[in-house]
């Protein structure tokens, strides 16, 4: 189920918060300064009016006179009534009056969250909240609140067709509010769903970077890129240029085996080794003949 609301806040509806706030929260500090500051006043102004009449009760009518007014102008300043005046002036909605710019409200209720989106002159304000953020419904002649972590939020009753349209939708608010409470894991918040969000892309771009290997196919192997092995004919090189082809190659490439000499063809005369040079005698053996 999705219920949508389109509606726009009036002067009654704030009139209205401002008056269940007060008395939901009175302002017993100031009560208590107004109470203390009249009896200072009281006690200073009567003190000093007994001890100039001298027992003639009449020089003291202008000092009672003074404690009657005092006590009469913060009796009024603390009384709630003023106070919703006060809130109304201070708190600009007297100018939003005055220009016609109370907001209009666009609200969403689905399946796992509330959302309202208020537009206002400074712009669009977008809230949303989860079932399970929201503790308690309340109701006042022109609104239902419902009670956050942070503060309390309304909805305006004239969004309604009827009673009985209202009813249906608190009670739809309600069933939500219990089953949060008791599958809370269902109702994500928009901070959390935003996280998970994030998450899942960020796996399926690793799952894409990911080398990917069909089913059943090996990895291809790694080319051979050792170097071509290139055979040099040493059958005319003789002994020294055998030996001398033998060591290089040996420090250049790995040993080969020993390459068999070609077969002499018929005709062709054999290249002939030079003669090995007799080993000299050592100058001894010289000096004793």
């Amino acid at each position: 189920m999705q219920r949508e609301l389109d509606y726009r806040l009036s002067e009654e509806d704030y009139r209205d918060w401002i008056h269940w706030s007060l008395s939901e929260n009175p302002r017993n500090n100031r009560k208590i300064m107004a109470i203390g500051l009249f009896l200072a006043l009281t006690i200073f102004v009567m003190s000093g009016g007994i001890r100039a009449s001298q027992g003639d009760f009449s020089k003291l009518l202008p000092n009672i006179a003074i404690v009657l007014i005092a006590g009469g102008i913060l009796l009024v300043g603390m009384s709630q009534k003023h106070q919703e005046k006060l809130i109304w002036k201070r708190s600009g909605l007297e100018r939003l009056k005055m220009r016609d710019e109370f907001p209009t409200v666009h609200l969403t209720a689905n399946e796992s969250s509330l959302r309202i989106d208020a537009q206002t002159a400074s712009g669009e304000q977008h809230t949303s909240f989860s079932y399970k953020e929201i503790f308690e419904i309340r109701e006042t002649p022109q609104l239902i609140l419902l009670r956050t972590l942070k503060a309390w939020q309304f909805v305006a009753k004239s969004a309604f067709a009827d009673e009985a349209d209202k009813d249906e939708f608190v009670r739809f608010l309600q069933e939500k509010i219990e089953d949060a409470a008791a599958h809370p894991e269902n109702y994500p918040t928009e901070k959390e769903a935003a996280e998970k969000a994030r998450a899942e892309e960020a796996e399926r771009e690793a799952e894409e970077r990911r080398p990917e290997t069909a089913a059943g196919e090996a990895p291809a192997e790694p080319e051979d890129i050792s170097p071509a092995i290139t055979r040099v004919d040493t059958s005319r090189m003789g002994t020294i240029g055998k030996l001398a082809h033998m060591v290089t190659s040996d420090v250049e490439k790995p040993a080969e085996e020993p390459e068999a000499e070609p077969a002499e063809e018929p005709g062709e005369i054999p290249a002939e080794e030079p003669a090995e040079e007799p080993e000299e005698k050592p100058a001894e053996d010289a000096e004793r003949f």
